[in-house]
């Protein structure tokens, strides 16, 4: 493949990696922010929220315009990274080219990290701190179940998917009281 060619089409496909992974994050963040009564935004994000309203005629809702204006404040930031990383992957060879598909699977990973902390904690704000026990004990139950029937990684999803039920039960018991 031609040098001219690879560099754009890793440019390319940084830019359409990482600009989706920024609309998911930005997208949920910013309906998130907008619910809890706070407004944010960017040039670009307000200014995509106000072409879309007018186009409809009326009003976004508060909630779906924190996740127009995160999602595309989200796109455009990730996707200008993406396109230079691609771009400089690209021109490091043809040999090179896997590693924008190790970069993009970090971010990748490092976004769902941050979504699940991030409910984690809007979680436990809401359910207030009092249920920090629930999930504690749904965390620690689910690693030694995990543990005992899958070994070392499943200590780990063990460990992650009894602190995810353990956040849900706690919502549910701290909406109760």
């Amino acid at each position: 493949m031609d040098d001219r060619l690879r560099v754009f089409v890793c440019s390319l496909a940084g830019l359409g990696g990482f600009g989706l992974l920024g609309a998911a994050f930005g997208a949920l963040a910013g309906a998130v922010f907008r619910a809890s009564g706070r407004a944010a935004g960017g040039v670009v994000g307000l200014a995509v929220a106000r072409a879309l309203e007018e186009a409809r005629g009326r009003p976004l809702s508060d909630v779906a315009t924190g996740a127009v204006v995160g999602g595309a404040d989200g796109a455009v930031f990730l996707g200008v990274v993406g396109a230079v990383v691609g771009a400089g992957v690209g021109a490091l060879g043809e040999g090179h080219t896997f590693l924008l598909v190790g970069v993009a699977e970090a971010a990748g990973l490092l976004t769902a990290g941050a979504v699940f902390f991030g409910c984690l904690a809007y979680g436990l704000v809401r359910a207030g701190v009092r249920v920090l026990g629930v999930i504690f004990a749904a965390a620690t139950l689910g690693g030694v179940v995990g543990f005992l029937t899958g070994g070392g990684m499943g200590l780990f999803y063990g460990g992650v998917g009894g602190a995810l039920l353990g956040s849900v039960g706690g919502a549910v018991v701290g909406r109760r009281k």
